[in-house]
């Protein structure tokens, strides 16, 4: 019982949360920048920063003070040493490119004509172009984790799947042999089980351990053996 509940810990635990959009999921595991990171790319005299599907870390960002979390792109102008909006993480449009060849992300900002693009194209390479036209900032990535996410058989899930197989097996077969043995040697009780001697040690162990554990000074008693205040 105790290993199937890990290995479903386990199993629950390795799983990668996914974001749903328009009905599919996608995993976007490690593509949002935390902390003081941000993704970035310089145009002459200014420089576009920007994050994922997520609010931009714009506190360090130089020429920026902008402590609000609702920005997902801004420009920091080093001509004029002033930062403008590009684009809000609660101002888009999100939908699928057509036939499922990715997600294409537009923000807009507020009180100008600003905006970031993020065509997020499903491929098996990594490549990122960034272009400008007036205030609208294009951003073309090709990545293969904007492919709609399907079922992985990771290690982890072989893993647990196994295990679980395992328990089964040994279940079925502590099953057959309980009826065989009380169908042949007519035991009773705990005695159909076969090896129910080894399993009884084994519980009894574990739980005089436990004891030993939560009262050390306690004196164990056991026919057996003898405790320390015994042996002195």
């Amino acid at each position: 019982m105790f290993t199937f509940v890990l290995s479903f810990l386990v199993l629950f635990c390795s799983c990668t949360e996914r974001t749903v959009i328009d009905g599919k999921k996608f995993d976007f595991k490690n593509l949002i920048k935390k902390e003081n990171e941000n993704y970035n790319f310089t145009f002459d005299n200014e420089t576009l920063y920007f994050n994922f599907n997520a609010p931009l870390n714009a506190s360090d960002i130089r020429g920026c003070y902008r402590t609000e979390n609702e920005f997902i792109a801004l420009v920091a102008d080093e001509k004029r040493g002033a930062c403008f909006d590009t684009g809000r993480i609660n101002n888009s449009d999100i939908h699928i490119i057509q036939k499922n060849q990715g997600i294409k992300f537009q923000y807009f900002a507020v009180r100008t004509k600003s905006s970031l693009i993020i065509n997020f194209y499903c491929s098996k390479i990594n490549e990122m172009n960034v272009s400008r036209d007036n205030q609208i900032y294009t951003v073309d990535w090709q990545h293969p984790q904007a492919c709609v996410d399907g079922f992985h058989f990771t290690i982890a899930w072989i893993f647990n799947l196994a295990v679980i197989y395992l328990i089964v097996l040994i279940c079925i077969i502590e099953f057959i042999g309980a009826i065989f043995r009380k169908a042949c040697f007519n035991k009773r009780g705990i005695q159909v089980f076969p090896l129910y001697r080894q399993w009884a040690s084994f519980f009894s162990c574990i739980f005089r351990g436990l004891k030993i554990l939560v009262c050390p000074c306690v004196s164990q008693k056991n026919d057996d053996y003898l405790t320390f205040s015994e042996m002195i």
